[in-house]
């Protein structure tokens, strides 16, 4: 259906101001059954990452020739944050040269903007890194996962990520059966379910509501990395003191004790 999508409507023009009726009596009933589809998903028209930065750089071209440095310096940065600088990682994994290339060449045609370079020598420039661009779009398509293989691989992660909650998950389920208090399981398992819950909110807000690009995404990136490293770092830490299995075992009983001895049972939760 994007395909199609892409075929029937380029833009968004007619998606947005025609009516059904109006579509179907131009293009007929199919072309309306797509309309109906683009305005429940728009998002399949926004180009492909490379693609944007080519139509950025063609754009900077015009500026460029017509004068208007700042609004080509403008399409130029454009074309680099909102295109190739979101499959840089991607590209790294199949040419990490080319990626080198086209980013160092990328950062080339921002300088010569601000040092006023002639108009033809910024052309050829434009047309060296359009052709690296190009090339790049090949690599990643030929490198492209099948839908099995992507779904394979990100069940696999999800897999090994919960692997360790899981086992954590079982041993406090355990000992609190063992004990005999199962009136505090209904904790333990609103603790998860919780958990859960806030993960898929998370990705809610991150797909549909949250809009991060450009500057604010390499902000957002930059802050979250940090913040992953101090995690990793306390975790390790962590790790490190609970690594022989007796530690291990004294820590969850520990804990579980204190919270049913305090009756504070949601801390199960929060466990």
């Amino acid at each position: 259906m994007a395909g199609e999508a892409k075929n029937t409507f380029p833009d968004l023009a007619n998606v947005a101001t025609l009516s059904t009726e109006e579509v179907a009596a131009r293009f007929g009933e199919k072309a309306a059954r797509v309309q109906d589809y683009l305005r429940a998903a728009p998002e399949v028209l926004k180009p492909a990452p490379l693609a944007l930065t080519r139509q950025k750089l063609a754009q900077a071209l015009e500026a460029y020739r017509n004068g208007d440095r700042a609004a080509a310096r403008e399409a130029a940065i454009t074309g680099y944050l909102e295109g190739f600088e979101t499959v840089e990682a991607a590209l790294a994994n199949v040419d990490a040269e080319l990626m080198r290339r086209t980013e160092r060449e990328m950062l080339e045609l921002r300088a010569a903007i601000e040092r006023a370079e002639p108009a033809e020598a910024f052309a050829l420039r434009v047309e060296r890194v359009d052709a690296l661009l190009a090339s790049a779009e090949e690599k990643l398509g030929a490198g492209e996962l099948s839908p099995g293989a992507a779904f394979t691989a990100s069940l696999l992660i999800l897999l090994r990520e919960g692997l360790e909650a899981i086992l954590v998950l079982a041993a406090i389920i355990a000992f609190v059966a063992k004990t005999g208090r199962r009136d505090a399981l209904p904790y333990v398992h609103a603790g998860w379910v919780a958990a859960l819950t806030l993960g898929a909110l998370t990705w809610v807000l991150a797909t549909f509501v949250v809009d991060i690009s450009g500057a604010n995404r390499e902000l957002t990136e930059g802050v979250t990395a940090l913040v992953a490293a101090a995690m990793l770092l306390y975790v390790g830490y962590w790790l490190h003191g609970k690594s022989y299995v007796q530690a291990w075992s004294r820590f969850i009983r520990e804990q579980v004790g204190q919270a049913l001895a305090k009756q504070t049972l949601w801390a199960m939760a929060a466990l």
